[in-house]
């Protein structure tokens, strides 16, 4: 099955807000579980990023990985 840009945007949107939650979990807790929280952030945000730029997406649509 061909996955449209579309498609491949919504699911990198999901991505990007999964990291946002992450992010300000790790907002609240101290040490260990917070690097992992930003690390595991940090890890969905290139993949949503590498997502888009295999979909084709315009680069100037794709918010940078963070």
């Amino acid at each position: 099955m061909m996955r449209t840009q579309e498609m491949v945007v919504v699911d990198a949107r999901g991505l990007r807000a999964r990291a946002e939650r992450l992010r300000r979990r790790a907002g609240h807790d101290d040490g260990p579980l917070a690097v992992s929280y930003r690390r595991r952030a940090s890890e969905l945000m290139l993949q949503a990023w590498l997502l888009e730029i295999r979909a084709g997406v315009p680069l100037d649509r794709i918010p940078t990985a963070a």
